[in-house]
């Protein structure tokens, strides 16, 4: 397996993680109690595909890190911060201040420093 299909499975990884967060909060607008997510097929199967695309992102984890030292690996987890607000602001309306932009580019800085 090369090292750019490990990279790409590691962005996979952090798409499918943001993802599943923005799933989990439709549902929990959708429910009252938790049991509420046995109670209506449509809350279930979107709590079903979070889980799901959390399941597919673990096996796809565990084939990256074949390649790919965790170290370096890991550091990209840290774009899900900058991916997860964006996405729930074009996605949910959640507001998007100029502090998470100036978050984003800390994050994204100092990501790119660690992996120098």
């Amino acid at each position: 397996m090369s090292n750019i299909f490990s990279y790409v499975l590691v962005a996979f990884c952090v798409c499918a993680l943001a993802a599943g967060q923005i799933i989990f909060k439709v549902v929990s607008g959708r429910i009252h109690s938790l049991s509420d997510i046995l109670l209506n097929t449509g809350t279930l199967m979107f709590f079903a595909s979070a889980v799901a695309l959390y399941g597919g992102s673990t096996l796809a984890w565990i084939i990256a890190l074949r390649t790919i030292p965790l170290s370096q690996a890991y550091l990209f987890m840290a774009f899900g911060f900058v991916i997860v607000p964006v996405a729930a602001h074009f996605l949910l309306g959640e507001p998007l201040g100029s502090n998470v932009f100036f978050g984003a580019a800390l994050i994204c800085v100092g990501v790119w420093i660690a992996a120098s």
